[in-house]
């Protein structure tokens, strides 16, 4: 089955029955020519076939034809691949020109990037079918035992290098290079076995499992890293199997690292590390990420246009300031500095955006959002401090701490009543969502939390703090990276106080916070539960997970245990071990239903257990632009990303331009 149109439903297996809408307008298909969605259609044929309209002539932007004229770069024609993507805005053509200014907090905030402008390989819809991106479309083997993918002749990298099979042969090569990247993303190991890749020709690869992955599509169109490409022109040079080792030492000692490894992270990862890899993203660095002012440019080879043949993106540049501070994020909005961001707002900050947008020009939205909640992760597998790790592995305990939060309150003060008070569980929109999870010990209970901790022996010292079995005082050390829920955190201290737990909040810088998370090296830390409509297919917060550390935050001696096959780490017990045995078997599984029982047990094992405490639902998030911008899209936030990319941000533009 031959995967083109854009159109034409992913997959004929009855895992589709779940992938439901979210009654939004579809953002794909002829229906969003009707609405104010945007719609993308694959190549310029299939336009032409669903519209009956011709795509007109290439066109590109001022700065980029005197580029041509100098002999700088080639002509457009050139540049776009044989059959670019069409893009159809969602109100308008827009016109060329103009910087979009952002805040973030600096290379540590590559995530915030990442989702603006990464590109999906394949992408999805909020109605839960996969459509064709950076592949050009695909067939679907046996079922899902196999993936033939088709790139885009033509395409091409930022330094105008093609993109071609090899850079997708050369991504698997080094993410199954166990000196580079450790074992392979669990999805790729379906049936006990590790997927075989094959390239068929120049544009053309095919990836094959040992039995059906039935969520292998869903899983590419989650995030925007475009998996499955890495320029390999460019970092063969840094990789042994491709350069003399004398070449790739003396690469090394140039660039002050220990290791060919070091030095290879360094050039692979952007837009944190590296601002020189080749992409393949509507915009390229063009200066050190550590700079006060990060600065990027539009990619002249980017491989879209709009229907009337204009080479996206509209916007010239992106100049994002480093700003660390949240309150000096919304002071940066409310002065007019601030043109297209969500990230680094709180809900709490709605009130004080709206009643300046006059004064700063720009426009708020608050879009619905697929999360968990923010939730606190105690460390059950906690290295140098065994008595504490014991009480943290206890379930009563948890219960105690989760029954000693008053998520009302938390929901008046700070979501002003718009959140949910909840426990910490699958969104509410997902097919999986366990109302009994959602409830679970999440009723303020002071009389009660101090019951269950009385009956766990921690008697109240003179100054009302409970001692440990050691005679310590119970403090619970919690990392909240660079300080985003302390408002928040400072009213459960106030809460915990009550019961005899002092709380100590850590607030470091995101880089150190991730440093620690991975290292399995804190306490209990905070951070939201990232579970998605979906979390069978993003498993985010659920379970351990040998292939990524940050899979179980209440756990990481666990994964670590499992990516060593027992070698280091801590050994999970039967019921997490469970948890991790559904996380490999969910890709065979082409049965919705046969899903829902096995996320079913998921629900039941955590509403038990209760690793995650949550102390607010999910709040609507803040979105500011420039009110002079067109084509702002209250972008779908839910089934497979939360991502502001999926609002298209290349296709925004400033009408006074």
């Amino acid at each position: 089955m031959k995967m083109r149109k854009s159109l034409i439903l992913v997959m004929v297996l009855s895992l589709l029955i779940g992938l439901t809408g979210s009654g939004q307008a579809s953002w794909y298909g002829l229906e969003g020519m009707y609405s104010d969605s945007a719609v993308l259609f694959s190549t310029p044929e299939e336009y032409e076939e669903e519209t009956g309209n011709q795509v007109g002539n290439y066109n590109e932007a001022p700065i980029l034809k005197e580029m041509v004229e100098n002999g700088e770069i080639d002509t457009i024609k050139e540049r776009l691949p044989k059959e670019p993507a069409v893009f159809l805005p969602a109100e308008s053509i827009g016109n060329y020109g103009g910087t979009i200014k952002r805040t973030w907090a600096g290379p540590s905030d590559h995530w915030g990037l990442r989702k603006l402008i990464g590109e999906r390989f394949v992408t999805g819809g909020p109605d839960g079918l996969i459509y064709p991106n950076v592949a050009k479309s695909w067939e679907i083997i046996d079922e899902g035992k196999a993936y033939i993918f088709h790139l885009r002749e033509g395409m091409k990298w930022s330094d105008g290098a093609p993109v071609t099979a090899d850079d997708a042969m050369f991504w698997w090569e080094i993410n199954t290079d166990t000196d580079l990247e450790g074992p392979p993303h669990s999805t790729f190991r379906v049936g006990g076995e590790t997927a075989k890749w094959e390239k068929l020709d120049d544009y053309s690869f095919k990836i094959t499992f040992a039995e059906p992955n039935a969520t292998f599509l869903e899983f590419l169109a989650s995030e925007g890293r475009a998996r499955l490409l890495a320029p390999k022109h460019y970092l063969k040079q840094y990789y042994p199997r491709y350069n003399s080792e004398e070449e790739v030492k003396k690469l090394v000692e140039e660039a002050g690292y220990d290791s060919w490894q070091q030095l290879f992270d360094f050039k692979f990862q952007w837009p944190d590390k590296n601002p020189d890899r080749p992409v393949i993203t509507a915009w390229y660095s063009t200066n050190d990420p550590s700079s006060t002012y990060f600065e990027l440019k539009r990619n002249p080879y980017y491989w879209k246009v709009d229907t009337e043949g204009n080479q996206l993106p509209y916007i010239d540049e992106m100049v994002h300031e480093i700003v660390t501070d949240p309150e000096m994020v919304v002071m940066r909005a409310i002065s007019g500095e601030i043109d297209f961001q969500g990230r680094g707002f709180v809900f709490s900050d709605y009130p004080l955006l709206m009643e300046n947008r006059d004064k700063g020009g720009y426009e708020v939205m608050a879009l619905d959002t697929p999360d968990g909640g923010t939730t606190i992760y105690l460390n059950t597998t906690l290295q140098d401090d065994e008595v504490k790790r014991e009480l943290f592995d206890n379930d009563k305990f948890r219960k105690a701490l989760s029954l000693a939060v008053n998520r009302e309150e938390i929901n008046d003060m700070y979501s002003f009543g718009q959140g949910v008070v909840r426990q910490s569980a699958f969104p509410q929109a997902s097919p999986f969502y366990d109302n009994e999870w959602a409830k679970a010990y999440a009723k303020f209970n002071i009389d009660q939390a101090n019951k269950m901790l009385d009956e766990l022996g921690l008697e109240k010292g003179e100054d009302g703090i409970r001692e440990m079995s050691d005679s310590r005082d119970l403090t619970i050390n919690l990392l909240d990276s660079d300080g985003m829920n302390v408002p928040v955190l400072e009213l459960v201290k106030g809460y915990w106080d009550q019961i005899g737990v002092e709380l100590l909040i850590n607030t470091p810088e995101r880089s150190l916070f991730e440093t620690r998370l991975e290292n399995g090296n804190y306490e209990a830390l905070v951070w939201h539960f990232d579970s998605r409509d979906r979390p069978d297919i993003m498993a985010k917060g659920w379970s351990p997970d040998g292939n990524n550390r940050w899979a179980a935050p209440w756990g990481p001696q666990y994964s670590i245990w499992l990516q060593t096959d027992g070698e280091q780490g801590i050994e999970p017990p039967a019921g997490v071990k469970r948890m991790n045995e559904i996380l490999k078997e969910l890709p065979e599984v082409t049965d919705f239903e046969k899903r829902k029982e096995l996320m079913a047990e998921v629900s039941k094992f955590h509403r038990e257990q209760l690793y995650l405490i949550g102390l607010s639902g999910p709040v609507p998030a803040v979105f500011v632009y420039d009110e002079n911008l067109g084509n702002v899209t209250e972008f779908p936030r839910g089934v497979f990303s939360r991502d502001v990319g999926l609002s298209f941000p290349q296709q925004i533009y400033y009408k006074n331009q």
